[in-house]
């Protein structure tokens, strides 16, 4: 199971893998780095891939989250 986590500087989102023996979350890692604007809205979709809407960036961004 994978959780994503915006970062607290608004600007990085992590993702996060539940470990099933120790039940905690584990292998954090960045896989969006926002560098205009700020998260506001993501999904996941059928190949894996997160799609991430800037507020104040006025664009989308795309990351792999399936590594």
């Amino acid at each position: 199971m994978r959780r994503l986590w915006a970062g607290n500087d608004g600007h990085q989102l992590y993702a996060w893998c539940w470990g099933t023996v120790l039940h905690r979350f584990t292998n954090g890692r960045v896989v969006v780095t926002i560098n205009e604007g700020y998260p506001d809205g993501m999904c996941v979709d059928a190949e894996g891939m997160i799609w991430v809407a800037h507020w104040g960036g006025s664009k989308v961004t795309r990351g792999e989250i399936t590594k």
